[in-house]
């Protein structure tokens, strides 16, 4: 007989042998995944670094930024070269193209001959989640993590936001039903919840937050026993949700007694560059010890008649929100049809048996650190030559003259020097420069950090040296160049966009009540349809997410000036031209062209004899004689008499 979750919140009472049975076993789990995760936290740390470019100062510029006090001396400062910077972001940007240029973005395929009319149904719905419930952004950095830490984790679930609005109206008295004539208005507060959003919400987790089950490889997460996240909540928030939380104020004390928590604390990251919010520790609040909330929530598949929780003996998903001092403050089965953990990672190298992949930037940090050197030991010769070096004999040369820096001054000789030889006096050092080779060794190593990523300058936009150049030769060279990016977008849809969409696509069936008008997305649309109703039973199915190939969507202005030549080969050719519908053709390509109100003008052609049966009935008229009288419509703002207007 299962257990109601009231009765599973009251038996994982703070304190009983049930609550710190369960506490221990899902602690021992965070620790041994914690363990694993930690030895990648310096490699992330200083990816971070890299990524951020920040400019350092060592002994030597520091020396030389106190000397500069009067502002008579310019200084230098160490650089790192932010081509990491430069490399990375490119690939973002045409990896970011391929997903999100897409419309609609989560296109999907019917898998057991589903009716066209569903299929789009469901784009549609997935559509709406997409805009109204801003995927774009999480997606965006979803896309980005895996460059600067290997990996990225995103979370979702399902959201039916409520707007809660609050207004002050003046109300007369009622009895029965009905306002008492003669009564004074009273001012009352009126309270409504507006439906907002309703459909999945993604969110991402930082790299160093998230803590799978370390015995499966990171790309078969979902095989493992549990998968964990660390994050922050205000208590206010816990308080008001009695129903999800308990053992609120066990937790209060624990984390008062405590500190910070017992727990093993929070990664965050490079202490160089690293900004991540959260509460800070030191401000205490007189009912609070924090001003957040800190702990875990770690979704576990284990089997409810072990724990309590029912009699059934397969294993399912729970979640449970456990505080950093070992608190359990919430638990409940997930109840999601896709029964996986609610988390997708998002992976661009095929890394099958480690732990944990290689970020991009991490692979061409040697390089970039070779690169810097090689720019600031060539900036550091260069200003050691610009400094002329002088040997002087200070008992023939008046030494506050020549340590002068006026420009045109004159370098005066002691008595003693008189009528010798100057050159014995003063001597000027040689000086060359010995890294001049520098810089074009430093063109070597951005080649070979461009071979290593795939990020060539054909991809950045940037056209080779060697004069003009064809079309022809630039598209030919831009695409040789991308497809050495593409394998990396059908590892990300595989392992990242593939199970998330589906996961989106289980949570809207199983979620989605229906008896709402949605926009069509897709070919569906410029053809003339713009809205649906669209029930749960027209979205009822199997659906497959449509994977990417790697490659940018095709040019739409490339694509319109494509259908303008076939258009008019079809016109010249009447035995093609009449094997398809010109008209829709035409309205297609416009919409493709960017026109979006192209079916305002479209007209209706009717029989010639079936409209001059209904002119004689009296439901048409010509169009010269509807027109005709129309000098006589008055324009709005026009005086009679005193010409148009405009």
């Amino acid at each position: 007989m299962s257990k109601t979750l009231e009765q599973i919140h009251a038996n994982l009472k703070y304190g009983s042998k049930l609550h710190d049975k369960l506490s221990e076993h899902l602690q021992s789990r965070l620790k041994m995944s914690r363990d694993k995760m930690s030895t990648r936290y310096k490699a992330m740390a200083e990816s971070e670094e890299l990524y951020a470019a920040y400019v350092s100062a060592d002994d030597l510029d520091t020396a030389k930024e106190n000397k500069k006090k009067d502002g008579s001396e310019q200084t230098f400062t160490t650089i790192n070269v932010p081509y990491a910077y430069a490399a990375v972001m490119t690939m973002h940007t045409y990896i970011s193209s391929v997903f999100l240029s897409r419309s609609p973005t989560y296109q999907v395929s019917a898998r057991h001959g589903e009716t066209e009319m569903s299929v789009q149904s469901m784009e549609a719905l997935l559509d709406y989640q997409f805009v109204a419930g801003n995927h774009a952004m999480p997606l965006y950095i979803a896309l980005f993590d895996p460059l600067k830490y290997g990996f990225s984790v995103v979370g979702q679930y399902w959201d039916e936001q409520t707007v809660r609005t609050r207004d002050y109206i003046d109300k007369k008295p009622t009895f029965l039903g009905m306002e008492i004539p003669g009564a004074k208005a009273k001012r009352v507060a009126v309270v409504k919840d507006i439906p907002g959003y309703r459909g999945t919400t993604l969110y991402n987790v930082r790299p160093q937050d998230f803590f799978p089950d370390t015995r499966y490889p990171l790309w078969q997460f979902q095989k493992g026993e549990f998968c964990a996240r660390y994050f922050e909540l205000a208590w206010a928030a816990l308080a008001e949700d009695r129903k999800r939380y308990f053992n609120i104020q066990d937790a209060v004390d624990n984390s008062k007694a405590s500190g910070t928590g017992q727990g093993f604390g929070r990664d965050l990251g490079s202490p160089n560059v690293s900004t991540v919010p959260g509460a800070d520790d030191s401000i205490i609040f007189s009912d609070k010890p924090t001003s957040l909330f800190k702990g875990h929530e770690v979704q576990v598949r284990l089997d409810p008649s072990r724990w309590g929780f029912g009699d059934e003996s397969h294993r399912e998903v729970w979640v449970f929100e456990i505080s950093e001092g070992g608190v359990i403050v919430s638990a409940r089965p997930s109840g999601m049809y896709h029964g996986n953990f609610s988390y997708d990672v998002i992976m661009y190298e095929p890394d099958g048996y480690n732990l944990l992949p290689t970020a991009a930037i991490e692979r061409i940090k040697p390089l970039n650190d070779t690169l810097s050197w090689l720019i600031n030991t060539h900036f550091y010769n260069v200003r050691a030559s610009l400094n002329n070096k002088f040997v002087v004999d200070p008992s023939r040369v008046v030494m506050k003259d020549l340590l002068n820096r006026d420009a045109g001054g004159i370098i005066r000789l002691k008595p003693e020097a008189y009528g010798s030889d100057l050159r014995q006096s003063f001597y000027q050092v040689q000086t060359s420069d010995v890294t001049r080779s520098h810089l074009s060794d430093a063109q070597v190593v951005e080649m070979m950090i461009q071979r290593t990523l795939g990020s060539t300058d054909n991809v950045m936009g940037m056209l080779g040296t060697g004069g003009r150049k064809t079309a022809t030769e630039v598209r030919t060279s831009t695409s040789f160049g991308v497809s050495r990016l593409k394998t990396p977008c059908e590892i990300a849809s595989a392992s990242g966009f593939t199970p998330m969409v589906s996961k989106i696509i289980a949570n809207t069936q199983q979620f989605y009540e229906g008896g709402q008008r949605y926009r069509i997305v897709g070919d569906l649309a410029k053809l003339g349809e713009t809205a649906r109703d669209i029930s749960p039973e027209s979205i009822a199915g199997f659906y497959d997410y449509v994977p990417v190939d790697g490659t940018l969507p095709v040019d739409r202005y490339a694509q319109v000036q494509l259908w303008q030549n076939l258009m008019a080969q079809a016109q010249k050719m009447p035995q093609v031209a009449a094997q398809y519908d010109m008209g829709k053709i035409f309205a297609w390509v416009a919409a493709l062209g960017g026109l979006k109100n192209i079916q305002q003008f479209k007209i209706q052609l009717g029989d010639p004899a079936a409209l001059a049966q209904q002119a004689a009935a009296g439901n048409m008229v010509p169009i010269n004689a509807a027109t005709k009288d129309l000098t006589r419509v008055p324009d709005a703002g026009r005086a009679e008499g005193m010409g148009a207007t405009g």
